[in-house]
C-alpha cells in the first residue's frame, strides 16, 4: 500500500474546490506541469477490466497538455462507480437494491437529486448504470474515473460540457448548434474585459454519451475545445467483501437520507483507505480467546501468546476475541466475510485469561500484566484491550498490570511508545480500570444514530466514541455475529491508530492519541462548556462522548501532513464532519 506523494496538494485541490476536465480539442496548449497525488489503485476481481477512455489532448489543471496517443494519459472509468442525477430517488433505490450500493446522495434543488453509487462488481455496475439510463426519472448518469496506477486525480462527473470558441462572434452560431442537439447554452465565463469565448453546455437534457457530443461540437469548426467537467475530489475506496454492508462503522448507508449539514455517523474510514490501510503495522489484541484459523484473519496473524503456558499455542476459540480481532484487522478483498478497519495490519493475539493455565496459574490479572508486557517487547504497535479488572485485584498483585502499561508506553516501539487502546467499560458508570493509567485512550460507544449507548461508561478519562451498537463481526465458529458494547468500539480505534502510524510512522503514542482527539466530532446539539488542553490548544470535549466520534478520515490526513511537518492550520485541514 502506498500513500500520497504530495498529499498537501490534495488538501488545496479540495479546499479551493479545483476542478479539471476531458478535453477535446482542436489545438494544443503549451505544457506545464500539472500537480498530482497518489491513491490506492483499485483492486477490481478477475473478470472486471475497467473501460479506458482517452484524454485527449489537454487538461484545465495548470494548461498541461496531454498528447493522445500516450497510454498514461488516458482516464480509466470505474466500471461500478457511477454519478446518477435523478428526479426520484426512489425509483434510484429500487433499482439499486434500496440503497444497498448507495454511498452519498444531495439534494441539488428544483426537485433534483444527485447520488452517488458503488457497486462493487463491474459488470452489474455497468448493468445497472445502463438500466438506470434507460429510465425516465433518471436525467443522466456517467461513471466515475481516475489515471492510470493511481497516480494523479480522483474524477467526478459533473453535469456540464465546458466550451471554448476560437471567435467571439460564434456564439450566437452556438447557440443554434446547441438547441438543434437538444442541448442548453447556460452560462457564458468571461475575464475582466476580454472576449466571451468560454461558455457551458448542460447534459440534462440528453444521455447520448459525452464523447459523440464533443465530436459533434468540434466538427462545427467553431470550438477550439470541448471539455467534459470532472471534479476533483475524495470517494469512498469500498471492498468486495460480501458482508462489509452490514459493517455500517466502516460506512454508515443511513448517512444518505440525511442533509449535508447533519453530523455523519461513521469512521469514514473508506475515505482514510485511499491513503492508508494499516500496512506495516501490528496490532495486539489482548483478550479471552481467538479463532486463528479463521479466514478473514490467519494471513494477518504474525504471532500469538497465551500467558498461562508461555507458548504460542491458543488452545480455545472465543467469539469475544475473535470479533474484535476481525473489527481491528479483518482482510480485506479476499471475497469473504468482512473487512477491518486496518485491514492490511498484522495481527499479533495474546490471552488474558486463565484458558488452559494449570489450577496454580489462575490469577487474571497476571495474565493481563504478561500479555502486554509480551506486545510491547515482540514489536506491537498498537495493543487493543476489550476487557477490565478491578483496580484492588492489580494491587493486591504489585500492580503488574499498572507496570506492564506504563512500560509499553515509555518503551515500545523503541521509545516512540506503543498506542494503548481500552474499552471504556459497559456498567453505565465510572471508566473501568486500567482506564486511569496515563497514556490509555478510552472509547465510548455510540449507535448508528450518533446516540451514546446507555451502557457505555464515561468520566473525565474518556477520550473518543466509537460505532459499539449492532456490530457485525466475525465469530468463533467461522460465522459471524451482531454484538454490542465498548469492547468492540475499541478496535476501531485502535485500527484508526493503525491507519495513523503507517502515514507517520515516527509519531510518538502521545502524537497518536493527540491526533485521534482532534480529528474527532463532536455531534451537533452536544452542549459542553468543557474543555480539555491537546497541544497546548484547548478543544471542546463530553464526559461521554469524549472528544467526540472518532475520524479516520480527517486523521489520517493530520497525520500525514504532521508526519511531512507541513505548516497547515488545522483549520484549513477539511473536516468531513463539518
Amino acid at each position: 500500500m502506498t500513500h500520497p506523494n504530495n498529499l498537501k496538494t490534495l488538501i488545496w485541490t479540495i479546499l479551493l474546490s479545483i476542478a479539471c476536465g476531458t478535453v477535446y480539442t482542436s489545438a494544443q496548449d503549451s505544457d506545464s506541469e500539472a500537480m498530482s497525488f497518489r491513491v490506492v489503485p483499485p483492486q477490481y476481481p478477475e473478470g472486471m477490466e475497467p473501460e479506458i477512455v482517452p484524454r485527449y489532448l489537454y487538461s484545465s489543471i495548470k494548461g498541461k497538455t496531454l498528447s493522445e496517443n500516450q497510454e498514461e494519459d488516458n482516464i480509466i472509468l470505474y466500471p461500478d462507480k457511477f454519478r446518477v442525477w435523478t428526479t426520484d430517488t426512489n425509483a434510484v433505490y429500487n433499482v439499486l437494491g434500496n440503497r444497498k450500493f448507495i454511498t452519498n446522495a444531495l439534494a441539488m434543488g428544483s426537485g433534483e437529486y444527485m447520488v452517488d453509487c458503488a457497486v462493487g462488481d463491474g459488470i452489474l455496475g455497468r448493468q445497472l448504470r445502463d438500466s438506470l439510463m434507460n429510465m425516465p426519472q433518471v436525467i443522466r448518469a456517467d461513471y466515475f474515473g481516475y489515471t492510470p496506477d493511481g497516480v494523479g486525480y480522483l474524477l467526478k462527473p459533473l453535469l456540464f460540457l465546458g466550451v471554448r470558441l476560437f471567435e467571439e462572434k460564434d456564439s450566437t452560431q452556438l447557440k443554434e448548434i446547441t438547441d438543434s442537439l437538444g442541448l442548453r447554452l447556460y452560462r457564458a465565463i468571461t475575464f475582466g474585459s476580454g472576449p466571451i469565448l468560454r461558455w457551458n453546455v448542460s447534459l440534462k437534457n440528453t444521455k447520448e454519451s459525452t464523447t459523440e457530443i464533443a465530436k459533434k461540437l468540434l466538427n462545427t469548426g467553431i470550438c477550439e475545445r470541448v471539455s467534459n467537467a470532472l471534479e476533483i475530489g475524495v470517494i469512498n475506496c469500498f471492498t468486495y467483501d460480501p458482508e462489509v454492508s452490514k459493517q455500517w462503522g466502516l460506512y454508515n448507508l443511513d448517512n444518505i437520507s440525511k442533509p449535508i449539514e447533519n453530523d455523519y455517523t461513521d469512521l469514514a474510514v473508506s475515505l482514510a483507505w485511499n491513503y492508508a490501510t494499516g500496512d506495516g503495522i501490528k496490532i495486539c489484541v489482548v483478550d479471552d480467546g481467538f479463532d486463528v484459523k479463521n479466514k478473514d484473519l490467519a494471513a494477518n496473524i504474525i504471532k500469538c501468546y497465551n500467558p498461562a503456558t508461555g507458548s504460542d499455542t491458543i488452545p480455545i476459540p472465543a467469539m469475544h476475541g475473535t470479533g474484535c480481532a476481525g473489527i481491528a484487522s479483518a482482510i480485506r478483498n479476499n471475497n469473504y466475510g468482512i473487512s477491518g478497519v486496518a485491514p492490511d495490519a498484522k495481527l499479533m493475539l495474546a490471552i488474558h485469561s486463565n484458558t488452559g493455565s494449570s489450577k496454580n496459574q489462575n490469577n487474571s490479572v497476571i495474565f493481563a500484566a504478561k500479555a502486554i508486557e509480551w506486545a510491547w517487547k515482540n514489536g506491537a504497535d498498537v495493543i487493543s484491550c476489550s476487557w477490565k479488572v478491578e483496580e484492588k485485584e492489580d494491587k493486591e498483585e504489585g500492580y503488574p498490570i499498572k507496570k506492564a502499561i506504563s512500560d509499553a508506553v515509555k518503551y515500545g516501539r523503541g521509545g516512540k511508545g506503543c498506542v494503548i487502546v481500552k474499552a471504556a467499560g459497559n456498567d453505565g458508570d465510572s471508566i473501568t480500570y486500567p482506564g486511569n493509567i496515563e497514556g490509555v485512550i478510552n472509547v465510548g460507544a455510540i449507535d448508528k444514530n450518533m446516540k451514546i449507548w446507555p451502557s457505555s461508561c464515561f468520566g473525565s478519562s474518556l477520550w473518543v466514541v466509537a460505532p459499539g451498537v449492532d456490530i457485525f463481526t466475525l465469530d468463533d465458529t467461522g460465522g459471524f455475529q451482531l454484538n454490542k458494547g465498548t469492547s468492540f468500539s475499541t478496535p476501531c480505534v485502535a485500527g484508526i491508530a493503525a491507519l495513523i502510524l503507517e502515514v507517520f510512522p515516527d509519531a510518538t503514542e502521545e502524537e497518536v492519541r493527540n491526533i485521534i482527539a482532534i480529528s474527532a466530532k463532536l455531534p451537533k446539539g452536544v452542549e459542553t462548556n468543557k474543555y480539555k488542553p491537546i497541544e497546548k490548544t484547548d478543544y471542546m470535549w463530553d464526559d461521554r462522548y469524549g472528544f467526540g466520534l472518532a475520524n479516520a478520515y480527517n486523521a489520517v490526513i493530520k497525520a500525514y501532513l504532521r508526519g511531512k511537518k507541513q505548516e497547515i492550520k488545522d483549520a484549513e485541514i477539511p473536516n468531513i464532519s463539518e
